[in-house]
This record gives structure tokens, sequence and C-alpha cells, in this order.
């Protein structure tokens, strides 16, 4: 949160520096430059840091990579299970059609 009100500040000033010279202006250029490219660091540090986040969270929670190991080995398929075969409209083979309209 604390780095996105850093760039919402950055960014005003960068347009209120711009709102005082002309577009052709080179001051007009630069400013717009930089804050380019310091809103693709950003980017590239908050994506970095939502990533290490998400593992935090992985492990906190139980969801990591040995746990979706587990739950692939408990879920069983259900041999009662009937589903309707039709061909499809891209390849013509036959696939499970299974429709989310409930009726």
């Amino acid at each position: 949160m604390i780095l996105l009100i850093f760039m919402a500040i950055i960014g005003l000033i960068v347009q209120i520096i711009q709102w005082q010279y002309d577009s052709h202006s080179k001051y007009y250029c630069i400013f717009g430059a930089a804050f380019g490219f310091l809103t693709t660091c950003w980017s590239s540090v908050m994506l970095f840091g939502w990533k290490r986040q998400e593992k935090v969270f992985q492990i906190k929670f139980g969801q990591g990579q040995d746990s979706d190991d587990l739950m692939k080995q408990e879920q069983n398929d259900r041999p009662g299970f009937k589903g309707q075969y039709r061909r499809s409209i891209i390849n013509d083979n036959l696939n499970d059609n299974f429709t989310f309209i409930i009726y």
C-alpha cells in the first residue's frame, strides 16, 4: 500500500511539473521518460514482492507444492458419473460435454 501511495505522489509531482512546460520542451520529455522508467522499476519491485508474499501465504495456509500432491492422491474419479460424448466442432474428436447451465 505504501508503494502505491509513493507512486501516486511521484506521478502527481511529475504531472504538475509537466503542466508548467510546453509539450515540446526538453523538460517535459525528460520528466515523462524518467517517470516511465521509474514506473517500470516500480512494477518489477511490486511483482517480486507480490510473488514473495504469495509464497508466504502458501506456506502459512498449507497451499504449497506438497499439499497439492497430497490432494491429487486423495481425489478419486467418480465411477458413477456418465458424461455425454459429443463431437468437437474444432477437430471432430469425441469430447465429454460438461454444461455449466443449471436448468
